[in-house]
């Protein structure tokens, strides 16, 4: 018995030099973590712009403790004199997502000092700021073309017709759902239908988002409908390849709230 008590008592003694070995090397891979950061945050200040890319691409991969300050040194990153360094800062950001949300103000300033290109701009806001009002806010400022009023002309070059598109592809994927958003997309949707030869890419793009967005919301299935029966185009001809194309889109997009209207119906949603 005593025997089986000194067995007993070596196991255990082994199982806590194990756990002890192991709370050690925690803490110190911990302490590394931290000073692995800190290196990366010091090599922003590099004179070698590939050296200050690499590091914003590492401080996008910081752990949760360093997330925070990894976050601020990118934000700062963001100024760097180097375009180079100033994506891959941004990009970092978008690989740390919504808890960036802080850098929100700052992305929105590159994209109208045209530091960092706006398209990269568009897609960095939907990924840090999905819930957050200023980035769906601006979001939707560039799909109108301006801060409030009247939808610009889909011909102007503010926004360029890729970058519009682009921003409507991100308030399509974002979550919650920006069905603030419904308006300024209902007013492109009929700016494009009006000149398909030039917008037909965009009225699918945007018939594509309000099918995501407008789930429930009547004026949306209306519109859609209407397309979908092919009225509501100015086109030359009705063989016409981009009114073909409209029609599939609009179909697609009635069919796809349909089915969300259905399970919302069903109680599924």
């Amino acid at each position: 018995m005593i025997r089986d008590i000194h067995l007993a008592v070596t196991r255990w003694s082994v199982v806590l030099m194990a756990l002890g070995i192991c709370h050690m090397m925690a803490a110190q891979l911990t302490a590394v973590a931290t000073d692995t950061v800190e290196k990366h945050i010091s090599d922003l200040s590099s004179p070698n712009v590939i050296t200050r890319s690499q590091a914003c691409q590492a401080l996008g991969n910081t752990s949760e403790k360093d997330r925070d300050k990894a976050v601020d040194a990118l934000v700062g990153a963001l100024d760097d004199i180097a375009g180079t360094v100033r994506l891959a800062a941004a990009m970092a950001l978008v690989q740390i997502g919504p808890e960036a949300r802080k850098a929100i103000p700052r992305l929105i300033e590159c994209y109208q000092k045209e530091t960092i290109h706006p398209k990269e701009v568009v897609k960095a806001l939907g990924r840090v700021g999905p819930n957050d009002p200023k980035a769906v806010d601006f979001l939707i400022e560039v799909v109108r073309g301006g801060r409030s009023g009247a939808v610009r002309p889909l011909s102007t070059s503010k926004p360029p017709r890729a970058l519009r598109d682009d921003a409507i592809d991100v308030l399509a994927k974002l979550d919650p759902k920006p069905v603030k958003a419904i308006p300024v997309l209902l007013d492109v949707l009929n700016m494009a239908a009006a000149d398909l030869v030039h917008y037909q890419h965009t009225f699918s793009k945007t018939a594509d988002a309000l099918s995501v967005i407008g789930v429930g919301d009547k004026k949306v299935a209306a519109t859609l409908k209407r397309f979908q029966q092919g009225k509501g185009f100015k086109v030359k001809g009705k063989e016409s390849p981009q009114l073909k194309q409209a029609i599939l889109a609009a179909d697609s997009a009635v069919k796809r709230l349909e089915r969300a209207n259905k399970k919302i119906a069903d109680g599924q949603e």
